[in-house]
């Protein structure tokens, strides 16, 4: 299976360095093999000398031992593969089909609606995975150990791949949920920021790649998917309708909404409405915290969460979820491969039913690493 990849900032990037094995998986991790066919990529910003350069050495993830290298402005040459490079800015102008490609991972962070991706479809394109949630009719959102099983490639021309903090809540919710039973909760996630709302408004209503901060320190373009990577926070202080984002990025926090309720429900219908979010962003550089808050239906205990999440850790999540028995700094996480690292000693239980979870991940890697994991299934069930 050929894959495409459109969208070559932070996380085209590395999901090109995970699809091609430059990434260290955890010995546990059953998918630590898994590779994908990356003959296209795209980007209507990009070109291969820039690339190249951001591909040999990164500020977060480190260098890649293979030699990279810029042909011209259409192939870039990774070891002794050669990879074609385009910068079409539509979907529908790419011409996957003159390579075979079957697959294409969007992770723009400019097409986040059905529609929207398409174009994609119309050169040859079998499949498309969206690096966001999608609610729509005929798309399916799908997360690697928790519910990949719904994929049916008679059905579901158009996958939605949930956002990297979508990525480590639905573990936590999956242990917690099936095991004791979830009433309510509501979870704040900080992270560093890069947000699209932290772009400046065009007159398309779309949000301008403006350039923020912590991308220009790790050397990337901002077209890094949705949501989570997507068109970057402001350097200097810009007008924006909430003031909250109109400082710049690196001298202050900014509380902001997001939708990873809703990417929740649309994999646990039955927790529509019940679960509530808001995220927090802060001028750092390391990996994301999450921090969860559920009221359970019985009355449980931090040591019996814990062994949940342990036990979840060597059996149902390998390689997805991780449970750290003692506390390690945040930092040590950005280049973790998994979607979820618990912090064991932080869990907290009052009064029988009150449940925090707080729960690390790096929302490049592990992310990156689970688009790979979730193209993979789906060439294997069949697309």
């Amino acid at each position: 299976m050929k894959v495409g990849i459109n969208g070559m900032g932070r996380l085209g990037q590395t999901v090109l360095r995970a699809a091609m094995g430059a990434v260290q998986r955890a010995a546990d991790d059953p998918r630590r093999d898994n590779r994908l066919d990356i003959v296209h990529l795209n980007d209507f910003r990009g070109n291969t000398a820039t690339l190249a350069q951001r591909l040999k050495s990164d500020s977060i993830h480190g260098a890649w031992s293979a030699d990279v290298e810029a042909i011209d402005n259409s192939q870039l040459r990774i070891g002794d593969r050669l990879l074609r490079f385009t910068s079409n800015a539509a979907p529908a102008d790419i011409p996957w089909h003159e390579l075979g490609v079957e697959l294409v991972i969007e992770c723009s962070g400019k097409f986040l609606a059905a529609g929207a991706v398409q174009g994609h479809l119309y050169r040859g394109v079998k499949r498309v995975i969206v690096a966001a949630g999608i609610d729509a009719c005929g798309v399916v959102n799908l997360m690697m150990g928790i519910n990949e099983q719904c994929y049916d490639p008679a059905r579901h021309a158009v996958v939605a791949a949930g956002c990297s903090v979508t990525n480590c809540l639905a573990p936590i919710i999956k242990v917690v949920h099936e095991a004791i039973g979830i009433r309510h909760g509501q979870i704040i996630t900080i992270h560093d920021p890069t947000h699209a709302s932290l772009g400046m408004a065009t007159q398309d209503g779309e949000h301008a790649p403006a350039r923020s901060v912590l991308s220009s320190l790790r050397g990337a373009t901002n077209d890094s998917g949705a949501g989570h990577l997507a068109a970057s926070g402001n350097t200097v202080a810009v007008p924006d309708a909430d003031l909250r984002l109109s400082p710049a990025a690196a001298r202050g926090q900014a509380q902001v909404a997001n939708d990873n309720e809703t990417s929740i429900a649309l994999v646990y219908p039955e927790l529509r409405g019940k679960i509530s979010g808001r995220a927090v962003q802060v001028p750092v550089l390391h990996a994301a915290l999450t921090d969860c808050t559920f009221e359970l239906r019985r009355v449980s205990s931090a040591e019996e969460v814990n062994v949940l999440f342990a036990q979840a850790a060597r059996s149902a999540l390998p390689g997805i979820l991780d449970y750290q028995p003692g506390s390690r700094p945040g930092g040590e996480y950005a280049r973790d491969t998994r979607s979820c690292i618990i912090d064991g000693p932080a869990t907290l239980v009052t009064d029988g039913t009150l449940l925090k979870v707080f729960a690390w991940h790096g929302n490049e890697m592990g992310y990156a690493c689970r688009l790979v994991d979730l193209a993979t299934h789906m060439r294997g069930v069949g697309i």
